[in-house]
């Protein structure tokens, strides 16, 4: 060892260590207990006089407690942190859910308004055709039978009533232009109905 260096004993438990001349105090490496060391006042003793001075609190104990407590309070920080973050995420993705079902409520809404207004349009055409028929407008019902065609694509089922109903339709115009015109088809029971 050097010159400036001496070798001292742990009062609290006796471990042997080394502490550089100039140095007030020192922290066992073994134990943790902090070590007071008195110098003399007049250079000429130097080195006579060392003596340690036991601490009545543990100063490594307490200083390894705060650094728990502080890794605690980071700890906590950090959970508090990431339930914020999941937090946010979870109503992140509320938000995202609710925005995706006023979306499919709208377009639903508006599809099967489409839907409503085509069928009204058609019954509208319907009832058109129905009137030519009695005015004896026979070419304009069967050109407004023919666009009888039910597009919005709300439903099959749908699809096929408007297509029967067109069909219906041209049929009744059929009959009554026949009837109008004296024409039978030659059945023999005819002459009964």
């Amino acid at each position: 060892m050097t010159n400036n260096n001496r070798q001292l004993k742990c009062p609290s438990c006796g471990a042997t260590f080394f502490v550089e001349d100039g140095m007030d105090s020192y922290y066992c490496s073994y134990c943790g207990e902090k070590v007071f060391i008195q110098r003399p006042h007049s250079s000429g003793e130097k080195g006579k006089h060392i003596f340690y001075h036991k601490t009545i609190t543990d100063e490594a104990k307490i200083k390894k407690i705060e650094l728990e407590e502080r890794a605690q309070t980071i700890t906590l920080v950090d959970r508090i942190s990431e339930r914020i973050s999941s937090g946010v995420s979870v109503i992140g993705f509320i938000i995202l859910t609710i925005i995706l079902i006023c979306i499919f409520v709208a377009t639903f809404a508006s599809a099967k308004a489409k839907s409503d207004r085509q069928e009204r349009e058609l019954q509208t055409i319907v009832d058109t055709v129905m009137q030519d028929i009695e005015n004896g407008n026979f070419e304009e019902a069967y050109i407004s039978a023919e666009s009888i065609r039910y597009t919005a694509g709300w439903s099959d089922e749908i699809e096929k009533k408007w297509d029967a109903i067109r069909k219906e339709t041209i049929d009744q115009i059929e009959k009554a232009e026949k009837q109008a015109n004296g024409d039978s088809d030659g059945a023999w029971w005819d002459i009964f109905g």
